[in-house]
């Protein structure tokens, strides 16, 4: 691992935010959203104050709290009431970084967010929208974050029962039909979406992480043991990524990219999780032997991977074993996330892009700022490979990474 070369680049990013950062005080209309807004630059702000206090990175992280705060009744902030890209990702930083902020100010702020986000569930749920990043499974993850500081387990609970009335049960275990997207132009379709970003395997790392916070009841275990076992249930070994993307009209769809979003990496971390949750070391087992298998799979080409973004490129991937190496200590996820640091750093080099990189959109590719697509969540990839402390990645929980 060539250190070297990361402090460089995470030095070349930070460069860049203290240049765009006074732009955006001057802008009447900007974006604070968690994945897509300047609440996923202050987050890699927060861990670069947390790993290496200077006295610029405060001022930066101070300079930054000061836009959102000023701004977060502004509802052009926010293209919509969601998780990733509306107030319920904004509050989530909040949240997570309550410690460095200078006073309680934002604790009134937060609660009307946590009934906002209890409201936004229940209309996401009526409608089947039960999406992670923009739906119902997004704001009961918010929720469920909150449940120290906010007292929120009287939303969650609520939640959790209509969740279950929505679920459906087969020969195989728990799933949802979801209304989202992916089913929008197709409605006739039968669609179960399997993935960390949007689907099946969200469910589970959700409601894991609800079960560790408000008990692991007989309800919760009816549902976690059930999407479990039904995602289990598509697990197949002779594909390339052994877990589908989509089962549309009871038909799998294998072959899956390689990335955070989709495929095998988020299936066998929900799995990771949802073994924790329950002290299920067969789960955990599926968990690694999954990404293990994953770790063959290096062609960037093969496995959709064209940029260095954190969704669906290299930072993801490579954040993702470089986690699981921190959790296990196998060799094979150092090798793995070694290998996909060196494709993170060799795709910074465009000389148009914003501290070398840029992100493809379309047939095009194009520089961004986000922490879900563009630079700030490559910054926080590559701290973590620095730190190499559970702590250091702590952030990654809002990705249903830990």
């Amino acid at each position: 691992m060539d250190k070297i070369k990361i402090e460089e680049k995470i030095k070349d990013i930070d460069l860049v935010f203290r240049q765009v950062l006074s732009d955006f005080s001057k802008k009447e209309n900007i974006q604070l959203g968690l994945l897509s807004g300047l609440s996923g630059i202050c987050l890699s702000c927060v861990v670069s104050v947390k790993e290496r206090p200077t006295q610029r990175h405060k001022e930066q992280l101070l300079q930054i709290i000061t836009i959102i705060f000023s701004r977060i009744n502004d509802k052009e902030s926010f293209p919509a009431a969601t998780y990733g890209n509306g107030i319920q990702g904004t509050a989530w930083l909040i949240n997570y970084m309550n410690e460095l902020l200078p006073s309680n100010e934002y604790c009134e702020t937060l609660r009307a967010i946590d009934l906002l986000a209890f409201k936004s569930a229940k209309k996401c749920i009526k409608n089947e929208n039960l999406d992670f990043l923009y739906g119902s499974f997004g704001d009961m993850f918010y929720l469920n974050e909150r449940i120290v500081l906010g007292k929120t387990e009287g939303y969650l609970s609520e939640l959790v029962n209509v969740i279950a009335e929505k679920s459906k049960t087969d020969g195989d275990g728990v799933y949802w039909y979801d209304n989202f997207e992916w089913s929008k132009n197709n409605p006739q379709n039968e669609i179960i979406n399997l993935s960390l970003s949007h689907g099946h395997a969200s469910k589970i790392t959700v409601l894991a992480k609800i079960a560790n916070s408000i008990g692991y009841t007989s309800e919760l275990k009816v549902l976690i043991e059930g999407s479990v076992n039904f995602l289990l249930s598509f697990k197949n070994r002779n594909a390339d990524g052994w877990f589908p993307s989509f089962i549309r009209n009871n038909v799998p769809e294998y072959n899956s990219r390689l990335g955070w979003c989709y495929g095998d990496l988020g299936a066998a971390t929900s799995l990771w999780i949802a073994g924790n949750a329950a002290n299920n070391e067969r789960w955990k087992q599926e968990s690694v032997e999954t990404l293990l298998n994953s770790t063959r799979r290096k062609n960037l080409l093969e496995n959709g991977v064209q940029d260095a973004c954190f969704c669906h490129g290299a930072a993801g991937i490579a954040h993702i074993y470089n986690r699981f190496y921190i959790e296990t200590g196998l060799e094979e996820f150092n090798s793995a996330r070694s290998y996909w640091l060196n494709q993170l750093l060799s795709m910074g080099n465009w000389s148009d892009g914003v501290a070398g990189y840029k992100t493809k959109y379309g047939k095009d590719f194009w520089p961004d700022y986000s922490f879900l697509m563009g630079i700030a969540g490559i910054s926080l990839v590559l701290q973590g490979f620095l730190a190499q402390r559970k702590e250091s990645i702590s952030w990654d929980e809002c990705l249903l990474l830990s």
